[in-house]
């Protein structure tokens, strides 16, 4: 996986007393979304990914609602795991990682065209 660090997002990562925990979560339900979510800690479902940073932690999260609602489609829906059969296909290929305006700011994507 090709990771990202932004001079800035690393200078604080370094400055950090605990690590930094990120989830690239991969959403299944009426509609497929991906976001990134900085958790306290990790998901125990979320499969673990070597940032090459001591101070980031990164996780892959696919997940999926128990039902099926537009209504679901924001805020906090009931996910569940996703169970994958080949799991490694859809495992992120690229992860950028930035921090401005004092937040953190990320992506990741299949292609770098996304």
């Amino acid at each position: 996986m090709d990771i990202a660090i932004t001079d800035k997002a690393r200078q604080v990562l370094d400055d950090l007393v605990t690590p930094l925990h990120v989830e690239m979560e991969l959403y299944f339900s009426c509609l497929i979304r991906k976001q990134v979510v900085y958790p306290p800690s990790p998901h125990p479902d979320a499969q673990t990914i070597d940032s090459g940073h001591p101070n980031l932690r990164l996780y892959f999260r696919p997940v999926m609602t128990k039902s099926c609602s537009v209504e679901e489609s924001h805020g906090e829906p009931d996910l569940v795991p996703f169970p994958m059969q080949a799991s490694d296909k859809f495992q992120p290929k690229w992860f950028q990682l930035d921090f401005r305006g004092g937040q953190w700011e990320s992506t990741y994507g299949y292609s770098r065209n996304q």
